[in-house]
């Protein structure tokens, strides 16, 4: 099933969609408004397997284009995903803060000037010593700069991140950082994963924010929210709670199986 709804005038209104379950051709899987021109043209070259919204994109129907183009650019799902963000108004913009998230990643970077495409860092160490970004720093701290980079797309453009396990790569206070960042901007939205049981902490996440993954004895998984917990007080240790198996969701290993 596939289908497409917009909200003209603040009501729901119907512009595409399709069952592949029902029986009959192309006619009876259908149902369109007047929204997409010929949509007729767009479902009899899209196969099953084949969603109509970008098959319609690419036959150049605008409101598919806009659907295509937001997906496309509103939603990340790398650190080091596509920025629209022009490094040198980045890195004068923000200084401050990738000097913070330097300085949380144990980096001894100290101050960092950029100009005519050239980057120049400067370490605590030697603060008077120029070094080249490019090519005496390490790749640890040009890949920070880059997840910076993207991460400041993301919280000024008011766009989605999604990451699988956050913390990967990235120390426990960096990652703190970077969640503070979300906190503070106007509507971006980070969704993630996390091992970390550290990051369970009500001081930094409502209730209805934090949800459990719990799999069952023959591979599926129960997804539900902490808010489904009515008995649980704000005031109460998250961490604590979750590690004694309050929520379930706790991997039980037996020290003895196999032995």
């Amino acid at each position: 099933m596939e289908s497409l709804y917009y909200y003209p005038r603040g009501r729901r209104a119907l512009i595409f969609s399709r069952d592949e379950r029902k029986a009959g051709g192309k006619k009876d899987k259908y149902e369109f408004t007047t929204v997409i021109r010929r949509p007729m043209d767009v479902a009899s070259n899209t196969s099953r397997k084949t969603l109509f919204i970008s098959r319609a994109s690419q036959m150049d129907r605008e409101k598919a284009k806009e659907v295509y183009r937001w997906f496309n650019e509103q939603l990340v799902f790398s650190y080091r995903g596509k920025t629209t963000v022009a490094i040198d108004r980045f890195l004068g913009d923000n200084k401050d803060a990738v000097l913070r998230v330097l300085k949380a990643a144990d980096s001894d970077i100290v101050e960092f000037t950029y100009k005519d495409g050239e980057l120049t860092t400067f370490h605590r160490r030697n603060p008077a010593l120029p070094f080249d970004f490019n090519t005496e720093e390490s790749e640890g701290t040009k890949i920070l700069f880059k997840i910076m980079l993207t991460v400041m797309d993301v919280v000024s453009n008011n766009k989605v991140m999604f990451l699988d396990d956050v913390e990967t790569s990235l120390h426990t206070r960096l990652v703190e950082y970077l969640i503070s960042l979300f906190h503070s901007s106007k509507s971006a939205q980070l969704v993630f994963t996390t091992h970390n049981t550290h990051l369970l902490d009500m001081t930094r996440f409502r209730k209805d924010q934090i949800f459990f993954v719990n799999k069952r004895d023959y591979g599926s998984s129960d997804l539900y929210s902490l808010f489904d917990y009515k008995d649980f007080r704000e005031k109460m240790d998250l961490e604590k709670a979750y590690l004694q198996g309050r929520f379930d969701a706790v991997p039980y290993i037996n020290e003895f199986e196999g032995i």
